[in-house]
């Protein structure tokens, strides 16, 4: 696949068997009304055959509370002949935690070569998570989508306006005043794109959240019902309920131009900010800044989709475009005719937002290490610069600028 309509820069979906049975995800325990009884006794049989039913490695079935493994009992039948078998493959958005950590099992691109700390957005993620109870992440992340829902709500459902995809009131006005300064800038034609957000309250509507079921396949039109309830009363129970920031901890860019999977035939352009990822800047300290630069960035895609760019299919493709892109966004911050604004945090904006997939070597959604979203970004700044007086570079003449500085950029940087 060489073209990828929907470019993210961080999220979290936690579906993957892998995942779980290698790393040993030993969450917190929540208490978590999900209507589910809790009192379920199994024989040692028993329990080995729900375990496989719902692809939980057994080892960690066994490390797993009491509580969660007769909640986990009790709804086995909403999921029959599951099997380790993955659910529907619906790729239009990466699930860049769950990469991030197969990621670590494997090697490519040398990650040797690379120096990969974590950063301040890691760290905060990692804190969420560690909030969830093992049957919240089973749940809404194996054996359903649930964390993905409202990212492809807002996909397939989001019109700009409408109260369920109003951008948040703290951050509406900044966001629009960039989003049109950015269509200004750059001279292609971004007139058609659309600005709106996702919110985690759609999983609180369990038809909204029904008709999410059947489009990952997460369970039959007729079982649909039951498993929305389920996904509904889950959610309910996480920190901070359907407000949790995981659950939008995303924003990006769209098109369906020449992608030819019907299911977004005739979709328009869309840019989507998370209010969870917003959330997620300020919690970090950079909530002044972190907005204008994710614009930035996300615009960035929406200039490459423009001039007919390949944006993904390999992690060196997808590291290209998005280092490229945080090149663009720092260019259009920076720019004395963009938003003028050319401070050390906005580069550590560009550093910290894709965060999840940065150190994601071997997937298809690697964005670079923070260093060299870093460097890239400084690039961009640096070019604003030349162009204080008001020019501003044509978008091909900025990507030109981009590829000359790319082989610096990508020198490996390991001590």
């Amino acid at each position: 696949m060489t073209h990828r309509p929907l470019r993210r820069i961080s999220g979290v979906a936690m579906a993957s068997v892998l995942v779980l049975g290698t790393l040993a995800v030993t969450p917190a325990q929540a208490d978590t009304d999900t209507s589910v009884p809790t009192t379920a006794t199994s024989t040692v049989e028993e329990v080995s055959e729900v375990a496989a039913q719902l692809g939980v490695p057994q080892d960690i079935w066994a490390g797993i509370t009491e509580r969660d493994r007769a909640q986990l009992t009790e709804i086995a039948p909403l999921f029959p002949d599951r099997r380790l078998q993955p659910q529907t493959d619906k790729d239009l958005v990466e699930s860049p935690l769950r990469e991030t950590l197969i990621s670590r099992l494997r090697a490519a691109i040398n990650p040797a070569d690379y120096e990969c700390a974590p950063t301040a957005l890691n760290d905060y993620i990692d804190g969420l998570i560690a909030e969830l109870s093992f049957f919240q992440i089973i749940v809404l992340g194996l054996l359903t989508h649930g964390l993905d829902y409202p990212t492809y709500d807002a996909l397939f459902h989001g019109t700009p306006g409408a109260p369920d995809y109003t951008l948040h009131p703290d951050y509406a006005d900044r966001l629009s005043r960039a989003f049109h300064t950015a269509d200004r800038f750059w001279d292609v034609d971004t007139s058609d794109v659309q600005l709106l957000a996702m919110q985690g309250d759609m999983l609180a509507d369990t038809e909204r959240v029904r008709k999410m079921v059947i489009y990952f396949g997460d369970s039959s039109p007729a079982g649909a019902p039951a498993i929305a309830k389920l996904v509904v009363n889950t959610t309910a129970g996480l920190v901070g309920g359907y407000d949790n920031p995981l659950l939008t901890l995303n924003a990006y860019a769209f098109t369906a131009e020449g992608d030819p999977d019907p299911d977004v035939q005739g979709l328009p352009d869309k840019l989507v900010f998370g209010d969870g990822i917003l959330e997620s800047l300020e919690a970090i300290g950079l909530g002044d800044a972190g907005p204008q630069a994710v614009m930035g960035h996300e615009f960035g895609h929406h200039v490459q989709f423009e001039l007919g760019q390949a944006t993904g299919g390999s992690p060196e493709l997808t590291r290209r475009s998005e280092l490229e892109a945080d090149f663009l966004a720092t260019y259009f911050v920076a720019h004395k005719r963009g938003l003028a604004r050319n401070d050390r945090r906005v580069v550590d904006s560009i550093v910290s937002f894709g965060a999840v997939g940065d150190c994601n070597f071997t997937s298809n959604g690697h964005h670079g290490t923070p260093n060299q979203r870093r460097k890239a970004a400084e690039a961009g700044a640096a070019l604003a610069e030349t162009g204080s007086n008001g020019t501003m570079l044509p978008a091909k003449a900025a990507v030109a600028e981009f590829a000359k500085v790319l082989p610096t950029i990508l020198l490996p940087d390991a001590p």
